[in-house]
């Protein structure tokens, strides 16, 4: 089935841009996040053009486009979508980071935070204030991305959570039409 093999493709893909985030690249994450969100739609799509001759398929993909279209997060990443496809959006200009470096001892209570929106900045930690020097130990940094249209979840929160509503979709598929 052509759509799960794009879902192994997007899952690929998905832990490239975690090891993105993770090494703290901004611009390689905004490419994987870019890349990523037009192949989640195009799922639905493949299997629309793979089974629309099979016998339940229509009633079914009418059920499942209705509920796409009243889901919030859908909406939000069709949107996204048409952005990098058709204005060509940057995912630098429109994800913000926070950069969070903290002591191992101390996870509940970051030591610097500094968020970024200059997109010329790529990733990498920015030197701190001469007060935050003085953290003793290891410092353990982590990068954390926020779309700017949806401040409230990490960029890549949301992205799962999606990638997740369509594997339901394709479990269900295969459950009520195959």
């Amino acid at each position: 089935m052509y759509a799960r093999e794009r879902m192994r493709t997007i899952w690929f893909l998905y832990s490239k841009l975690l090891e993105a985030q993770e090494k703290g690249n901004f611009k390689e994450f905004c490419h994987y996040f870019d890349a990523i969100i037009p192949l989640a739609r195009s799922v639905t799509q493949a299997l629309q053009k793979e089974f629309k001759h099979k016998e339940d398929f229509k009633e079914w993909y009418s059920n499942i486009q209705e509920i796409m279209d009243k889901d919030q997060l859908f909406r939000f990443f069709n949107n996204e979508r048409n952005l990098i496809l058709k204005e060509g959006r940057q995912s630098e200009k429109e994800i913000k980071y926070q950069i969070t470096a903290f002591c191992p001892s101390e996870y509940e209570k970051p030591k610097i935070v500094l968020t970024r929106t200059d997109d010329k900045i790529n990733g990498r930690l920015v030197e701190a204030n001469s007060y935050d020097r003085d953290i003793p130990g290891k410092v353990i940094i982590r990068y954390l991305y926020y779309l700017k249209n949806k401040p409230e979840q990490q960029a890549v929160v949301l992205l799962h959570k999606y990638l997740i509503e369509i594997e339901m979709i394709l479990i269900d598929f295969k459950k009520t039409v195959l």
